[in-house]
This record gives structure tokens, C-alpha cells and sequence, in this order.
């Protein structure tokens, strides 16, 4: 017989709901509850959970689920940080990144929180997902001749066969054009790479890391009558095709390179080595979307009278942008008032690079 104070079970959640709760939490914690019960443990396993947790960190105005993956120079070791954290604090503690593979690596990309790995003794590639730290298996190895390096490289989802592919570009070594390149495309998940002849790839990068945005990987390069021009490879479609940058008036840029804020391209450019100038292009493919976004004074920056590389890596919703620059280690600029700062980062690794990545719970095993 129940006693009178014994309460009454509570109804279940709905399963809908229960999946918009969870997709609120960071991957760490979902990991964890995948022992709660054997419902918790399909829900957060099934890959339309995994779509709906990544929309929902990418939407996420805070940027809580946006990290700063840092490889050190070892090339066997990796820390990240959060993204808020640098945004926000003036110091923030970083994670050690547990990384399995032995060999040193070059980083081709990041895309919806998976990383592009390029094995560089082996020649081959493999995804890897720092959050759940799986690895895929390897690519087939990739034939190219001893001497011959990339000009330029990236990763992106291709949402029209639903892959996610890496490109790299070539110099065509049969070829007396320099602006003759051949391009080799692998799926992950295919038993083999696709190589395709004979793409014009007019000039040089000033960025060999391709930027993916609207279903293209795109790269500013130097191209006839000392113009520059914007390259864009379309990963359904596995061609290249120009993209119109804005009318920079009387602002003639050196050496602009691509980036990507709020989803959106940019272009960004030295102006009389006081300011980063960054374009943004709020519809993609459309010139007339242009606009001027902001300008970085970067004369606090410069070592001795040197201009750093300087590259905006994310931007928040109210304006905070982290920087990446060669000089110094971390760099906030908050665009509403013009004001920068320089977050620390507590560590006792150095390292030379630094990607943007976002939680996931996107499985790099196909």
C-alpha cells in the first residue's frame, strides 16, 4: 500500500524534447550521459542527433562551443581552449588534446568540428574529431612526385553528394603554363583519389588554406594586369570558377588574403601597414553583398617595425573578433570600440599554428 507522501512517477519526457535539451549540452557532458540509460545512449549515438547538436553549436550567438585548436611543435601534440573564454577573460587554462597518431601532420582544414589530417610521411589523409578524439582510417596514399608541393589545399562538406572531400592543387608538371594545375580530390569514405587535369588556376595564392564556405573552397590570388582575384572551387560540381571581390576604391590592397566571419567570405588586406581592412560578402557569389566590415590597427602588433600576419579567426554577435597573428599568441579586438586586447593563454607548450574549430558530435568513420 502507498504511503500518502510518496510521490506520484513522473511521466517521461517526450523523446523531441529530450533530444532539444541535450543538444544544449557540450559534447564532454554528452559523452558521459551516454550512461544514463540505454534511450540516452541511442539518442546521443544517432548520427540526426549529431546534426542537430552541430546546428545548434554553430547558431550559438556566445560562441561556447567554438575552440581554439593549438598544435604544438612537436607535431604529436595538441591543446585547445575556449573560444569564449578568450573573448571574455583575460586568462584562460587550455585542455591537453589527446592525439593518437604518431607521425608528424599538416592540418588541411576544419569543417563542422572535424579536422583534415595530412600524414606527411605517408601521404595519406584521415579525419579526426577532437571532441570524441575518433580517428578515421587512412586515405589510399596519394601518388605525387617527390618534388612537387601543393599551392594551395582544403577541406569542406560537399552537401550535394553528402562527403566531405579534401582538394589539393598542383602545379602541372606537363604542362608549359604556369597556370595549367592538376587537382586531386578525395572523398573520404572512396577507395581512391580522383585527379583532374588541366583546371586553370589563375596566379598564386597569398593563402594556401582554402576557406569553405557555400558548398566552394575559395583562395585570394594575384592575377593578370596586377589584379587580384578570388578563386572558388565548387566541391559538387569539382571546378574552379571566379568570384568578383569588392570595389576597394582607393584602398589598392597588398597581398589580401580570404577568411570567414559569421559563415559569411571575407577578403582582408593590408592598408599602409596601420590597418587590416576586412570585406565581407553577406551572399555568397553576389558582388553587390560586399561590405566593409571593420578595420584591426595592428601598430600595436609590430615587432620591430614588422607587420605580423594577421588573420580574424571568429567573430562574436556583439562585435568581439579573436585574431590569429605570428607575433603574438592571442589577440582580441573589439570592433564597437575600437579597443585591443591580448588574452593569455596558460601554458607551458608552444605552438605555431592555430584553427577554429566547434563541438561535435560528427563521426569521422565512414
Amino acid at each position: 500500500m502507498a504511503r500518502e507522501n510518496d510521490a506520484p512517477p513522473q511521466p517521461p519526457l517526450p523523446c523531441d524534447l529530450l533530444c532539444e535539451i541535450l543538444a544544449k549540452l557540450p559534447v564532454k557532458s554528452l559523452m558521459r550521459f551516454k550512461c544514463v540509460s540505454k534511450q540516452w545512449n541511442s539518442i546521443i549515438s544517432d548520427t540526426h542527433f549529431a546534426k542537430l547538436h552541430l546546428h545548434s553549436s554553430t547558431v550559438d550567438p556566445a560562441l561556447t562551443r567554438h575552440r581554439l585548436l593549438l598544435p604544438t611543435r612537436t607535431g604529436q601534440e595538441v591543446i585547445s581552449c575556449s573560444v569564449n573564454s578568450l573573448l571574455n577573460d583575460p586568462l584562460t587554462f587550455p585542455e591537453n588534446v589527446d592525439f593518437m597518431l604518431r607521425h608528424n601532420y599538416e592540418i588541411l582544414g576544419s569543417c563542422n568540428g572535424l579536422m583534415c589530417l595530412a600524414d606527411c610521411y605517408n601521404g595519406d589523409v584521415r579525419l579526426w574529431n577532437p571532441s570524441t578524439r575518433l580517428v578515421s582510417r587512412k586515405s589510399p596514399f596519394m601518388e605525387v612526385d617527390d618534388d612537387e608541393i601543393a599551392m594551395c589545399h582544403g577541406f569542406g562538406y560537399d552537401c550535394v553528394s553528402g562527403n566531405y572531400k579534401v582538394v589539393l592543387v598542383f602545379p602541372d608538371p606537363s604542362s608549359d603554363n604556369l597556370h595549367r594545375t592538376v587537382t586531386k580530390v578525395y572523398a573520404f569514405g572512396d577507395d581512391s583519389w580522383t585527379t583532374i587535369q588541366g583546371l586553370s588556376f589563375l596566379g598564386d595564392p597569398t593563402n594556401g588554406l582554402g576557406k569553405f564556405v557555400g558548398n566552394s573552397l575559395n583562395w585570394v590570388a594575384s592575377g593578370a594586369r596586377e589584379k587580384w582575384v578570388m578563386l572558388s572551387f565548387d566541391l559538387g560540381k569539382e571546378a574552379f570558377q571566379h568570384l568578383s571581390l569588392p570595389d576597394f576604391g582607393d584602398d589598392i590592397p597588398e597581398g589580401p588574403i580570404q577568411a570567414v566571419l559569421k559563415d559569411c567570405l571575407c577578403v582582408c588586406f593590408d592598408h599602409e601597414e596601420t590597418h587590416l581592412v576586412v570585406w565581407l560578402m553577406k551572399e555568397y557569389g553576389v558582388k553587390e553583398s560586399w561590405v566593409k566590415l571593420m578595420a584591426i590597427p595592428h601598430v600595436e602588433l609590430q615587432i620591430f617595425g614588422f607587420v605580423p600576419h594577421i588573420e580574424p579567426l571568429c567573430m562574436s554577435e556583439d562585435g568581439v573578433v579573436l585574431v590569429y597573428t605570428t607575433f603574438v599568441r592571442a589577440v582580441v579586438y573589439d570592433s564597437k570600440v575600437g579597443r585591443l586586447e591580448f588574452p593569455e593563454i596558460q601554458s607551458d607548450k608552444v605552438w605555431y599554428e592555430q584553427f577554429i574549430y566547434i563541438e561535435s558530435l560528427v563521426s569521422p568513420c565512414f
